[in-house]
């Protein structure tokens, strides 16, 4: 595919000073933006303004007609879902007599391409958090400001810390012209143990969005196009490459999504509704077929083809499939994204888009 897809875990793709951030809760590992600088690939500046981008490092931003056309029904379609959603939860929140302004928690915000914060503004305090510094108040910026009430940006490492510190230490590892596959042992170790905290207190809505699949993908992604960039030789960097069933980036991304499925379980433990979407499969041509390309993986490094198989319901919590479709990331390559709710026991049965709406 190129350049790795890096993605809305970090965003930003603009060099316009941020206002100062929420100092709570404090980031665990917080990333500082200038760790960007060190990986410009050429050919990826003429994509996008960032190496690091909303949805992803070249699949952040649309930058000619044609890529727009093809984008905009993934785009469209996963901000309607997430919109349907939320206004079903404004209708049990209303029907049980709640009068007070529900908060709504959007993680790893990025450019919000395809979230519609103008929407949620209209009956949500909003939390936006990202790992790169800045992101979650440039974010705010898109939301009309008679609607931000006491919205905010907020900076916080989802795996608290362990992406930040393989960032760090991969950075310094390849600038040094050292190998890296240690760091990447000791982030699948720190995976595996410990849980990811809930440092924002009481929220009532979450959003989860094109996040999943970019956990591991992202900071090794990053590693290798630094590791490009300053012309390293790759076979040092093996443990960088492109996901294989069971390898040790797959191994990594495993244990990472199944600790942000359980931080996710913990938000509804506690009340929330959660919307929770990600490309799962990637469509890619070859010389002589499509070859299929999973980004979602167990903690063995073994593929998920279905996200409900990943998430799975049980007597505190009820999953429902919501909606699946294609997004064509090019004119002959695709990925396909799933999206289902994840809600406490006793709510009514989730009605998904009608579908007529595309």
């Amino acid at each position: 595919m190129g350049l790795s897809r890096i993605v809305k875990f970090f965003s930003g793709g603009t060099t316009t000073q941020a206002e100062p951030l929420d100092q709570e809760p404090r980031p665990a590992g917080a990333v500082p933006a200038d760790l960007f600088s060190l990986a410009q690939p050429t050919r990826a500046q003429k994509l996008v303004n960032s190496v690091v981008g909303g949805v992803s490092s070249w699949l952040a931003r649309p930058t000619n007609e044609m890529q727009l056309r093809l984008w905009r029904p993934h785009l469209e379609r996963n901000k309607a879902n997430i919109n349907h959603l939320a206004d079903q939860f404004m209708a049990q929140w209303k029907q049980s007599g709640q009068t007070t302004r529900p908060k709504a928690l959007v993680l790893g915000v990025g450019d919000a391409y395809d979230i519609d914060l103008a929407h949620l503004s209209r009956f949500f305090d909003l939390i936006l958090v990202d790992i790169k510094e800045g992101v979650g108040n440039q974010a705010l910026k898109s939301i009309p400001y008679g609607q931000r009430g006491a919205s905010k940006g907020v900076q916080y490492d989802l795996t608290n810390g362990i992406i930040a510190k393989l960032l760090r230490e991969g950075v310094e590892a390849i600038k040094a012209n050292q190998p890296t596959e240690a760091i990447v042992d000791a982030a699948i170790e720190q995976s595996r143990t410990g849980v990811d905290q809930n440092p924002f207190g009481p929220v009532d809505f979450v959003v989860s969005s094109m996040l999943m699949s970019q956990l591991g993908q992202m900071p090794l992604g990053f590693l290798r196009d630094v590791a490009q960039q300053l012309g390293r030789s790759m076979e040092k960097y093996e443990d960088l490459h492109w996901f294989d069933t069971f390898s040790k980036k797959a191994v990594l991304q495993g244990a990472l999504i199944k600790r942000h499925v359980d931080l996710l379980k913990k938000f509804v433990l506690e009340g929330a509704w959660v919307y929770a979407a990600t490309d799962i499969v990637l469509k890619e041509p070859t010389h002589h077929s499509i070859v299929d390309h999973s980004f979602v993986f167990d903690v063995r490094g073994a593929p998920y083809i279905e996200l409900t198989d990943l998430i799975v319901g049980d007597e505190v919590m009820q999953v429902q499939a919501l909606d699946t479709w294609e997004w064509n990331i090019e004119s002959d390559t695709k990925l396909e994204v799933q999206a289902l709710a994840m809600v406490p026991v006793g709510i009514p049965m989730i009605r998904p888009l009608p579908a007529a709406t595309f």
